[in-house]
């Protein structure tokens, strides 16, 4: 048993403009990403999580030393909620060689976290009597040992009692299969379709990026070329703006908040940067922005002097015949027309558009190269690309790989990440 790692601990500022059902769904959002990255030892996002204030305290290499007494107890297994005080969640956590550590998490109004300690905990026995979880519908073909492994990989998500409904979206050698699990609405007994909407949270950063290099392939603007060309004076004349380019909001690299509780209202947002400071220069650091995001959507609006909306929807939406998809929601058969649509010949701009965001524009510490909102991995020597989307009621994850024509997309109707078993069954394509 551990008996001490040790704490990093620093207290965190009191969260406004939240309930307390909110707060909680809000803190656990952000301890979901923060499990996948201790799971997958992406050591620097989850630094890039904290506070300005926790930064302060805790330096990167005092971080480091934290995760590499946490890295060896295996992956995370499981998260229960011990007790949740004030803005503090205290979260068991259970790892796969049967250690359990008590860790306390805390989030600001940004959503990043100002508190985060680890203690030794007493080992717990789960309860033995848990209610079995109802059959889960299903419609799937098993026809080759591939479509035996997707199933299996999609069984260990859908039979977690958190899990409602699961929807699969499988391209590969040219030929193209859906893996549908559970129930649209709890007890309604309704299997999702390849048309069944899901949230995809910031799945929806592809779109905007798509639009993005549309107007840079038409030279409405450059890429290369400063936002404050295109903000009100009052924010124009802020110094910690004038770099920022539309690459660094595109590839997270702007210096920009992760998130802010107003960053959907423009008149809040635009306040919030009449007077931001940057902590570093923007282009020189990967920090993952809704933000960023938020401030794209209105730029792209200006630019095309269209509500942000309607300019997707021409640009998009309706050339690529996306009926069933909006900002913040879509389908197996929207998104897989989306991603097949990249493997195609730039002929017109909206494919010359698609290409340039698969272009490299950044390099993390992590080995991930960032493009226009793509995520680039490697894996023996192929390129896949990829991109998460999380809300406190649904997963979504996307990948492609344009040089082997391989998609998998993955929907979820619950917070438990897809991510893990997208992956593998993104790489397992790929290792055929």
């Amino acid at each position: 048993m551990i008996r001490m790692l040790f704490c990093l601990l620093f207290m965190c500022t009191a969260l406004t403009g939240f309930g307390q059902t909110k707060t909680e769904e809000a803190n656990r959002a952000v301890f979901n990403k923060i499990e996948f990255f201790i799971n997958t030892q992406m050591t620097d996002s989850i630094y890039h999580l904290a506070s300005e204030a926790f930064q302060e305290q805790v330096t990167p290499d005092q971080f480091i030393f934290m995760l590499q007494n946490i890295y060896p107890l295996g992956r995370i297994t499981d998260v229960e909620v011990e007790d949740f005080k004030g803005q503090t969640a205290t979260y068991r956590l259970y790892f796969a060689n049967e250690h359990q550590l008590l860790t306390k998490f805390a989030i600001d109004s940004t959503f990043r976290y100002t508190t985060w300690s680890f203690t030794a905990a007493e080992k717990k026995i789960k309860e033995t009597e848990v209610p079995e979880k109802k059959v889960v519908i299903r419609q799937v073909e098993t026809e080759t040992p591939l479509d035996f492994h997707i199933d299996s990989v999609a069984n260990s998500y859908i039979s977690k009692q958190n899990t409602q409904s699961l929807a699969i979206a499988v391209f590969h050698q040219n030929k193209y299969r859906t893996f549908l699990y559970g129930e649209t609405a709890a007890g309604n007994d309704t299997l999702p379709t390849e048309n069944t909407p899901y949230e995809i949270g910031a799945l929806k950063h592809l779109f905007t990026a798509t639009v993005l290099a549309e107007l840079i392939v038409k030279d409405t603007i450059g890429l290369e070329e400063s936002i404050i060309n295109f903000l009100p004076d009052s924010l124009a004349k802020n110094p910690s703006l004038q770099d920022i380019t539309f690459k660094t909001i595109a590839n997270h690299t702007s210096s920009l908040p992760e998130n802010l509780a107003t960053a959907a209202d423009r008149a809040a947002l635009f306040n919030f940067l009449k007077d931001y400071q940057a902590p570093r220069e923007p282009g020189t650091e990967y920090a993952y922005s809704e933000t960023g995001y938020a401030l794209l959507e209105e730029l792209i609006a200006t630019i095309s002097q269209k509500p942000y909306s309607q300019y997707v929807q021409e640009v998009l939406l309706d050339p690529l015949q996306l009926d069933n998809t909006t900002a913040q929601k879509s389908t197996l058969r929207d998104l897989m027309l989306f991603a097949v649509e990249h493997f195609k010949m730039p002929e017109n701009p909206l494919q010359e558009a698609l290409a340039l965001t698969r272009q490299f524009t950044f390099f993390t510490p992590d080995n991930t190269d960032i493009g226009l909102a793509w995520h680039m991995s490697m894996l023996d020597g192929v390129l896949y690309l990829h991109q998460i989307g999380e809300t406190p009621s649904s997963s979504a994850f996307i990948g492609i790989s344009p040089d082997t024509k391989t998609v998998v997309i993955t929907l979820s109707n619950a917070a438990e990440s897809v991510t893990p078993i997208s992956i593998e069954i993104m790489e397992k394509l790929l290792g055929e």
